[in-house]
């Protein structure tokens, strides 16, 4: 074989590697894109929940209050017996 020759299949060695290398990348952005989008949903998910608990927390110390806690009774008891009035209640 001559020098010609050896530089022949040198070129077709790395006009593959080139090809392989591609399809990798290819591969793997692709992967990498649906981990992004997965990370997107949990941390979406992540922020519903947490709001999620503060307003539980905010109704739970709204709840406790003097004040606001027989309001927050009487609307829940209103909702519950269809918005009639003393229906739902208890004495």
């Amino acid at each position: 074989m001559t020098l010609q020759d050896w530089g022949a299949i040198g070129e077709v060695v790395g006009a593959l590697a080139v090809v392989i290398t591609l399809i990798y990348l290819a591969k793997q952005i692709g992967q990498n894109t649906h981990a992004m989008e997965e990370a997107r949903k949990l941390a979406l998910a992540q922020t519903c929940q947490m709001r999620s608990d503060a307003l539980q927390a905010m109704l739970v110390h709204a709840a406790d209050s003097e004040y606001i806690g027989p309001i927050i009774i009487k609307l829940h008891g209103t909702r519950l017996s269809g918005g009639r009035r003393g229906a739902g209640r208890v004495d």
